[in-house]
C-alpha cells in the first residue's frame, strides 16, 4: 500500500499537532498517569493507520515537542518551565525511541489483523 503524496505531508503535520499538544497539555495532567498511556495508545495507532512510513512519524512528534519547548522559552524566558529546557530536549530525544517502538508494534498490529482478515 502507497501513500498518495498528498497524505503524507498532511499526515506528517498531524503527528507534528500531536506532539506539540502532549507536551502542551502535559501541564495540566501531570499527577495522573493515565495521561501517558493516551499518548502510547495515540502513537501506537499512528503505526497503525500509517504503517508505509512509520519511522516517519515519531520524527513528526518529536519536531511537535521541540516547537513546543522553544515556544515555552521565548514566550516565558524566566519562567520555570524554561529553566528545564535542556533537560526537556534530552528527555524529548530519548523518547524518540518508545515511539519508534511503538510505530512499529502498530504496523505489526495492522499486519497481522491484515493477515487474520485473509484465513
Amino acid at each position: 500500500m502507497t501513500l498518495p503524496k498528498s497524505t503524507t505531508p498532511r499526515f506528517f503535520i498531524l503527528t507534528i499537532v500531536i506532539g506539540f499538544l502532549e507536551w502542551f497539555l502535559s501541564p495540566f495532567l501531570w499527577d495522573s498517569w493515565w495521561h501517558v498511556g493516551i499518548f502510547l495508545l495515540i502513537t501506537a495507532s499512528i503505526g497503525f493507520f500509517m504503517p508505509t512510513r512509520w519511522w516517519l512519524w515519531p520524527i513528526g512528534l518529536y519536531l511537535g515537542q521541540l516547537i513546543h519547548l522553544i515556544y515555552i522559552k521565548l514566550a516565558y524566558p524566566h519562567s520555570e518551565a524554561a529553566a528545564w529546557w535542556v533537560l526537556s530536549i534530552i528527555t524529548i530525544t530519548l523518547g524518540i525511541i518508545p515511539s519508534y517502538f511503538l510505530c512499529a508494534i502498530g504496523r505489526g498490529v495492522r499486519a497481522l489483523v491484515k493477515s487474520k482478515n485473509h484465513l
